[in-house]
């Protein structure tokens, strides 16, 4: 047997050869797997096209249960039988997930006699390659580890017909031939943990620092964290953090989890959950450091992987991998490997030290949570959170019930019309979608209210009996000041944007339009480069201060990829505010089409669907304005480019805030992008190359490092500079 490391950034010739040596040897080459490689990369952004990623379907996969036992199988590998692991863009001595996966891979070495190699990924577009490195070289089974190999995955199975393949974290919507799904209800073991966090909590604040929530595991065990915390103490306050960064970078930056496990003890944390590959790491190791906290590691017992986190580290919120992956090459060898969903355990470590601090009537209210968590008496209210009528308690909301009536009701104010498919609709949906989550009356919307008539509709909402009023945008916000005197026993919120004056009155949002705008025509860029087009249309109303910002940072995106690129403004409507002109929009496209333009930005409100769907008979790449969902919406329009700036998304980002009293009126939460996973853009089906440059583009505005060509933009828009 002959174990070694493989680097992609070698030559392909000396991998290949490597291989090929490594299946037919028997001379041992052991894996150092202990020394821990900090890395320092700067956080980057992947944005997902929704903001929170979840499996394909809430329903319970079909899969097949793991043995209750992982011991060896009676009869010996096959002779010669190789086995190949690939990471993800992670590093297999993490410590965590990939070493998990590797040590199951090594249990079959040790005990059926098969050679064992891996492959480190240095980058995504790398997948298939190093799969088909193993699968070349005549490798039995083939273990690819994480979420984001899954594609990669079951196109070898396809081209591979005589391999096994064991995907670790890929959840099959259907079940792929010659694939085995190694999936685990991890929201189970993150409401272990999390109770079991708020049982241990003596400041009421506990703590978690994850990686990054494009990868849905990572999602069910930090929300499955929060949920199990509640349940303990519905009071205690959970400060969540996902690593700003794509796929590439999430899950190897432990100097980010350290300085995030510090920012969260310092604002009162005394437990914190790790959960995050070597980022998680550097969390548990900062937490070490400080007196009477606590941390939980996760994946594997880290008590044995990572000893310099043993002052803090009370127990791991388990996976168990290894013997997932050990079981699947073991049936394997024996001919019985299932294809599908293959169902793994859970679980929490032993206390170790800590034993003795958690008492009897802790251990037992653990042990009965994980027995009804897997008889499925009770769940972990992550993927089912909507649909189970036991996870829709809802938020305490009597102290937002202005007129007493004991039924909180939402008023919606827009601008546009409520179903335009953009801006103003995502903000409808999302209130529609919070009263329904929360128990409320069903909301009344009044839309497509001119700016002039403003203070009369809002004053009708008002005087409805409605207990929240949600302010769609700024150009109907001018009475605001005097209405949030008036009616000071609603609470008034608004996504007012940039410009608009904090009021006592009115909790606000609002992002940097200038960010938005140059992520959106970087990504325009990038497709005008790929189709072989110079030119890109920005359709708006009539050239107001936020359009101006928009379209000056737009121009600086697109530049950026090849200052050769150009952009044209059309207005479309008349001044001020006509977002909605379905007629002037048409001509303004066609005579951008006669211009010869390669993408168009259809910045606009009612007329931007009509405008999509032009674009789409002409075959012309087109972004939303607003909307962060079209990458993944179903029907007859296609954008290339989401350009977020959902004002849905931030309602449901600042609602639960504004629920539990964290934000309050007179207070403004401002979305960054980069920094908070709902602004910027996506480039709805990006190449590796594309998205390897947004991942750059991303990391550079998240650095702060192009504030000053930002703060000249807002100059130049808003003040005539």
């Amino acid at each position: 047997m002959r174990q070694f490391r493989l680097i992609v950034s070698f030559c392909i010739c000396l991998v290949v050869a490597l291989l090929a040596s490594s299946c037919g040897s028997s001379d041992s080459n052991q894996v150092d797997t202990t020394t821990f490689v900090a890395t320092t990369a700067v956080p980057t952004t992947t944005a997902p096209a929704t903001t929170t990623a979840a499996p394909a379907t809430t329903a319970a996969p079909a899969t097949t249960a793991a043995p209750a036992t992982t011991a060896a199988p009676a009869a010996d590998a096959d002779e010669g039988m190789c086995v190949g692991l690939v990471t993800d863009v992670g590093q297999v001595d993490d410590k965590s997930f990939n070493q998990s996966a590797w040590e199951g891979v090594q249990r079959a070495a040790d005990e059926m006699g098969a050679a064992v190699d891996y492959i480190e990924t240095t980058a995504a577009k790398d997948y298939a390659t190093n799969i088909g490195l193993f699968a070349e070289n005549g490798c039995d089974v083939i273990v690819t580890v994480g979420f984001a190999l899954g594609e990669a995955t079951a196109i070898a199975a396809a081209e591979y017909p005589d391999v096994d393949f064991i995907g670790v974290d890929q959840f099959q919507g259907a079940p792929v031939d010659g694939v085995a799904g190694l999936i685990f209800p991890e929201d189970q073991a993150g409401f272990l943990a999390g109770a079991l966090a708020a049982s241990m909590s003596k400041s009421g604040i506990i703590a978690e620092v994850l990686g990054t929530d494009l990868v849905p595991p990572v999602v069910a065990f930090g929300e499955g964290y929060v949920n199990g915390a509640k349940y303990v103490n519905p009071d205690i306050e959970v400060i969540k953090t996902y690593h700003p960064g794509g796929i590439d970078t999430a899950f190897t930056d432990p100097e980010w989890g350290a300085t995030t496990a510090r920012q969260a003890l310092e604002n009162g944390a005394d437990v914190v959950f790790g959960a995050g590959g070597k980022t998680g790491n550097g969390a548990l190791i900062e937490v070490a450091g400080e007196e009477g906290a606590l941390c939980i590691g996760v994946d594997s017992d880290q008590w044995f992987t990572v000893p310099e986190a043993h002052p803090c580290l009370i127990t791991s919120s388990m996976k168990m991998i290894t013997d997932g992956v050990f079981d699947l090459i073991a049936q394997s060898a024996a001919g019985s490997m299932p294809s599908g969903n293959y169902g793994g355990a859970v679980g929490l470590a032993p206390f170790h030290d800590f034993d003795s601090m958690v008492s009897d009537d802790i251990k037992s209210m653990l042990a009965t949570l994980k027995a009804d968590l897997e008889s499925g008496a009770m769940s972990a209210c992550v993927w089912d959170a909507d649909s189970n009528p036991a996870c829709s308690g809802g938020a305490d909301s009597s102290a937002f019930d202005a007129n007493g009536d004991g039924i909180i009701t939402i008023g919606v104010a827009a601008a546009g019309p409520a179903d335009d498919g953009a801006y103003y609709q995502a903000v409808v949906d999302a209130a529609i979608k919070l009263s329904e989550e929360n128990g409320y009356a069903s909301p009344i919307v009044i839309d497509e209210i001119e700016p002039a008539n403003a203070s009369a509709e809002l004053t009708n909402l008002a005087d409805q009996g409605v207990d929240i009023i949600i302010v769609g945008a700024s150009e109907i916000a001018e009475p605001l000041a005097e209405l949030t005197e008036e009616y000071s026993e609603i609470f008034w919120y608004c996504n007012c944007g940039a410009g608009y004056p904090e009021l006592p009155g009115l909790a606000q949002s609002l992002d940097d339009g200038a960010e938005v705008g140059y992520t959106t025509g970087y990504a325009a860029g990038l497709i005008l480069q790929a189709n072989g087009g110079t030119t890109a249309a920005m359709l708006g109303c009539c050239d107001l201060n936020f359009e101006k910002e928009f379209l000056l940072s737009f121009t600086m995106g697109i530049e950026d990829v090849d200052e050769s690129f150009a952009v044209s403004y059309y207005p479309t409507g008349d001044f001020p505010y006509d977002f909605n002109s379905v007629p002037n929009a048409t001509e303004a496209f066609n005579t951008a089409v006669g211009d010869g333009v390669g993408f168009v930005l259809p910045y606009l409100g009612g007329a931007h669907e009509p405008v999509v769907q032009l674009a789409n008979e002409a075959g012309i790449p087109v972004s939303s304005a607003g909307a962060s969902d079209v990458c993944t919406r179903e029907g007859d329009l296609t954008w290339e480019v989401a350009s977020r700036f959902d004002g849905g998304d931030y309602i449901r980002a600042i609602f639960p805030q504004i629920l539990s009293g964290d934000v309050q009126e007179g207070q403004t939460k401002v979305f960054k992008v980069g920094i908070d996973p709902e602004p910027g853009a996506v480039i709805c089906n990006a190449t590796a190359d594309q998205q390897s440059a947004m991942d750059a583009m991303y990391e550079n505005v998240a650095s702060g490092s192009m504030a000053g060509d930002f703060g000249a933009i807002k100059g130049q828009a808003y003040g005539g500079g």
